[in-house]
């Protein structure tokens, strides 16, 4: 008998469950628009170690607890099918070859149940472990129910899943057994079964990993992402400038962008999108698998001012400006991706006759973004902002200029 564990957020999925069910929700108006802005912070704080799983269930849950049950389950439905052209082609085919070998597979995720009950739905999962939330009558309370699902809690809530079973199981029992995960806290059940599988790992886990000789998936695209995951591009919105914000003021963002670490008025003065299209500016928002990961702005060099690009005399030239907000994805290929589908977007206008950018010298990576996604280097320039590179991509031969 063989047993088959898969955690949800980054391993079956690559983005947060949590934070497209808020999204979601928003949507609709059941939660207020700064909702995904206080749910990054918890993120920030898992990815830190330090997060208080009870204070972000409470932060997600406790806003429903005058929604019914039923309507919350109703949400469920129509939020797995906005999942489901979401789900990895490659970690369905995973969980269906542990299915089809009459391996018993269970979800086991911190995530709470009705946000992980239609992703399991979505693989074909009978058995999800998670985070449970506590109920009055046909209410949420907004508290968890017992243990989380979380860290040390994983292991024990599988152990107790198991020996509720009928006849009861133990993980010892199985002659073969698999965790799939991506996160360092999962240590605790990993190292219990015999084969512990890290997927896309965080830094510590891909360590210790390693070390160990344990299994390590980062899947067969390109830099480790799925060869079919694509970069989708949308006109920024005003509901998107909480994230903006958030981001600004990341430091890996914040280093290149100023170091102004506006806030979210200065962000709503100077990024509202009605204010950026006076000054030419289109900005755009750019998601992986519905998730948004970066911001990217394009604009009309000619006639920049402010000392920008004043002897550019051809109406065709456009300029783009992008950064990557979540610092979990950067170095994994998504900003090439991000860049080419700027291209992409911007040469479908006629008009366009060639791109331009003009990373800092000392910005090395964003450099070989743009070289890896056609870019050439022409000349260092001094800029309003300091030194710059002055990088060129022509419109590609075949696609004839207006």
């Amino acid at each position: 008998m063989r047993l088959a564990l898969f955690d949800l957020d980054h391993t079956l999925i690559p983005f947060d469950s949590g934070m497209a069910w808020t999204r979601f929700l928003v949507a609709r108006g059941a939660l207020p628009l700064e909702a995904p802005e206080v749910y990054l912070g918890y993120c920030l704080e898992y990815v830190a170690g330090t997060l208080d799983i009870h204070a972000m269930h409470r932060v997600t849950v406790a806003p429903l607890s005058t929604v019914p049950r039923a309507q919350i389950e109703a949400w469920g439905r129509d939020f797995e099918a906005e999942m489901r052209a979401h789900v990895p082609a490659s970690m369905l085919a995973l969980v269906a070859r542990h299915r089809d070998a009459g391996d018993l597979c269970a979800l086991v995720t911190a995530t709470t149940h009705f946000i992980a009950g239609p992703f399991a739905r979505l693989f074909g999962i009978d058995h999800v472990v998670s985070t449970e939330a506590q109920q009055q009558g046909v209410f949420y309370t907004g508290e968890i129910d017992g243990e989380p699902c979380y860290r040390e809690h994983k292991l024990t809530r599988v152990q107790a899943w198991l020996a509720g079973q009928a006849p009861p199981l133990a993980l010892q029992a199985f002659t073969q057994s698999w965790f799939y995960s991506d996160s360092r806290s999962d240590l605790p059940l990993l190292q219990a079964v015999s084969h512990p599988v890290a997927v896309r790992p965080d830094p510590h886990l891909r360590a210790h990993a390693l070390q160990a000789g344990w299994s390590v998936i980062d899947e067969g695209g390109e830099n480790g992402l799925p060869a079919g995951q694509t970069v989708e591009l949308r006109l920024m919105r005003e509901d998107d400038l909480p994230l903006l914000h958030t981001w600004l003021n990341r430091p890996h963002v914040a280093v290149w962008w100023g170091n102004e670490q506006p806030t979210l008025d200065e962000v709503r003065e100077q990024y509202l999108p009605s204010v950026l299209a006076r000054d030419g500016v289109t900005p755009y928002i750019a998601s992986v698998d519905g998730v948004p990961f970066a911001y990217a702005q394009s604009y009309v060099a000619l006639g920049s001012g402010e000392g920008w690009w004043e002897d550019e005399t051809d109406p065709g030239v456009r300029g783009i400006d992008q950064s990557i907000g979540e610092p979990s994805l950067l170095d994994q290929g998504l900003g090439t991706r991000l860049v080419r589908a700027l291209l992409e977007h911007l040469f479908a206008d006629p008009s366009v006759t060639k791109v331009q950018t003009d990373p800092s010298p000392d910005n090395a990576r964003a450099i070989r973004c743009y070289e890896k996604a056609g870019f050439r280097r022409v000349k260092t320039v001094v800029t309003p902002d300091g030194p710059a590179v002055y990088m060129l991509c022509e419109r590609p031969r075949g696609k004839a200029g207006g």
